[in-house]
């Protein structure tokens, strides 16, 4: 598995790219708990936009999701790739 943060990582098998991503809840008994939600793609450039989707719902102001999706999709594919190379 490769991680990218402590929010997102990912691997590879025969037929997808996962995501992971996790976050934190909590369990029944009101304890902070690790949720982790998986999501299938076809390829690593869909893995690279479920991020970027994901992360743009944490921006707070136009000018911050203008600077955080400029080229955000090359970059990250880059990295991606590098990584699982």
């Amino acid at each position: 598995m490769i991680k990218i943060d402590d929010r997102f990582s990912f691997n590879r098998d025969k037929y997808n790219w996962i995501l992971y991503e996790t976050r934190m809840g909590k369990d029944k008994d009101d304890n902070d708990k690790a949720h982790t939600d998986l999501s299938f793609h076809g390829t690593l450039t869909q893995v690279c936009a479920a991020i970027i989707d994901r992360r743009q719902g944490d921006c707070e102001s136009l000018i911050q999701l203008m600077e955080m999706t400029a080229d955000a999709a090359d970059r990250l594919t880059a990295f991606m790739t590098e990584k699982t190379e």
